[in-house]
């Protein structure tokens, strides 16, 4: 089993990031969106995507790392 400070650390960074994209959805779905210029508009659901990702990445670590059948 990996060193449960640093899976702490890793649920951390995933409890931050989980609040930040749910931040960003929320600002994307509300009507502020369309005051910003048209690159962010472009680049702000892009930035969604890619926090989904990694907190696909952080799940799929954090359950490696869990498993104490993977020492």
């Amino acid at each position: 089993m990996a060193n449960k400070e640093f899976i702490h650390r890793l649920e951390i960074e995933k409890e931050e990031l989980e609040y930040k994209k749910d931040a960003l959805s929320e600002f994307i779905d509300s009507d502020k969106f369309n005051d910003v210029n048209y690159v962010q508009q472009l680049l702000l659901p892009i930035q969604l995507d890619t926090m989904n990702a990694y907190l696909t990445i952080l799940d799929a670590r954090l359950y490696d790392l869990e498993e104490p059948f993977n020492d």
